[in-house]
């Protein structure tokens, strides 16, 4: 026998609409959804690395990979607190879930690879273990043993520029390959990149006119190894600058800034200064990877060279002295290993 529902609750049933996600609902699963790709994302790193050679040069790849996907944590979560506001459970919590999250992809990497092979552990039974984690990242109390495991945001190579820009009209990107009529390639749009080195340790952009020191391996205040912490307050436990105004003072300015501006002053400039993005993000050159610069900046690097003798690219973040908008605590970089702005 056919039973029917009575014709009102029929009708009902069948024009009630879905109903809408909470504001907190929204943001909770905005950070849920970011967190399950940073894991996909540093597993895939650590899965490409393990096809590779393993040399030093495969590893630097493996972390900049590596990096991309922390950027890309912090800023989807940066955009769920900025969207949502109030309305998210949680607030100021990228950085102990990163580093939970670390230490299981850092797990699942170890269980799977050449002996001895390294168990996963029993996630079941550390669930307090688990539920503490997660009541840290909640709290937004991380310590540095939380985050050990996990990369920080606080440090980043420093760059002088010197000058005020110059510009008539946009510069070429630097990209030469034509992937068909109207790509970059093909038209080159944009004024013509052209680089003086003076000689000095310093390249002047003649395009911008923007005079750019030039980095080393000697171990100077040049050297492209060192990095700096953009405000005072931040530290790999609280990345974010913490008071109000997030002041650029940190090392970036009193120490690398500073060294560059005392006197006799490097290469006879007083006022050297971070790039703002804009003007870091004119030195790339989207035809070149491993450096994605121009030649100018990464020529006869070797260890021990001096600006006067070479000029070397790091691999990694250099800062800019803007900050993003989403999360002013946060600046922008460029890392010109691989074109990648964070």
């Amino acid at each position: 026998m056919t039973r029917t529902l009575p014709l009102a609750l029929a009708a009902l049933l069948l024009s009630s609409p879905t109903q809408a996600a909470t504001p907190a609902q929204s943001c909770e699963s905005a950070k849920l959804g970011a967190a399950s790709k940073f894991s996909a994302c540093r597993l895939k790193a650590d899965s490409i690395y393990a096809k590779s050679a393993q040399t030093a040069a495969d590893q630097a790849k493996r972390d900049a990979y590596r990096t991309r996907c922390d950027d890309a944590l912090v800023k989807a979560y940066a955009a769920a607190e900025l969207r949502h506001g109030v309305s998210c459970p949680s607030a100021g919590d990228v950085d102990a879930v990163m580093g939970y999250l670390t230490r299981c992809s850092t797990d699942v990497t170890g269980a799977t690879g050449p002996p001895p092979v390294v168990p996963v552990p029993d996630y079941v039974a550390q669930l307090f273990a688990c539920n503490a984690s997660l009541s840290i990242a909640r709290a937004g109390t991380a310590t540095a043993a939380d985050v050990a495991s996990g990369k920080t945001f606080s440090s980043g190579a420093g760059l002088g520029v010197t000058g005020t820009a110059n510009l008539n009209g946009l510069l070429e990107t630097g990209e030469t390959t034509p992937y068909g009529p109207g790509s970059d390639g093909a038209v080159q749009a944009g004024s013509e990149r052209s680089f003086i080195d003076n000689g000095d340790g310093t390249v002047t952009d003649r395009g911008s006119g923007l005079v750019w020191e030039k980095k080393s391996d000697d171990g100077s205040i040049h050297d492209k190894d060192d990095r700096y912490a953009w405000c005072a307050t931040s530290s790999p436990t609280a990345p974010q600058c913490a008071v109000a105004g997030n002041p650029m003072d940190g090392p970036i300015t009193t120490v690398f800034l500073a060294a560059l501006n005392t006197e006799p002053c490097f290469a006879g400039h007083c006022d050297w200064r971070i790039p703002n993005r804009t003007e870091l993000l004119s030195l790339l050159n989207l035809q070149a990877y491993e450096p994605s610069t121009f030649p100018a900046f990464h020529a006869s690097c070797s260890e021990g060279c001096t600006v006067t003798s070479c000029s070397c690219t790091k691999l990694g973040r250099y800062w800019s002295s803007s900050t993003y908008s989403a999360s002013p605590g946060y600046a922008w970089g460029v890392d010109f290993w691989d074109s990648f702005t964070t």
